[in-house]
């Protein structure tokens, strides 16, 4: 019989997260806008507290993008 040791990956992959500061500067906007963004734009995502500071998942962040209508498209 297996235990749960035995059936858990061996290893996980890191949860990879960004700064405000990061995210910034790949959507090129400042931190006024970052923040109204997360209170008002539909689907941005939603940063996670990782003790007394805020990041955002860095899959989540491209899962966003992904879903945005391409500005050059008419």
């Amino acid at each position: 019989m297996m235990d749960a040791e035995q059936s858990a990956p061996a290893t996980e992959l890191p949860v990879l997260v960004l700064t405000s500061a990061e995210l910034q500067k790949i959507l090129k906007i400042s931190r006024t806008t970052l923040y109204r963004h997360v209170t008002t734009a539909p689907g941005f995502p939603k940063p996670i507290k990782i003790g007394n500071v805020k990041r955002w998942r860095f899959a989540d962040v491209q899962a966003y993008l992904a879903g945005m209508p391409d500005a050059g498209a008419a």
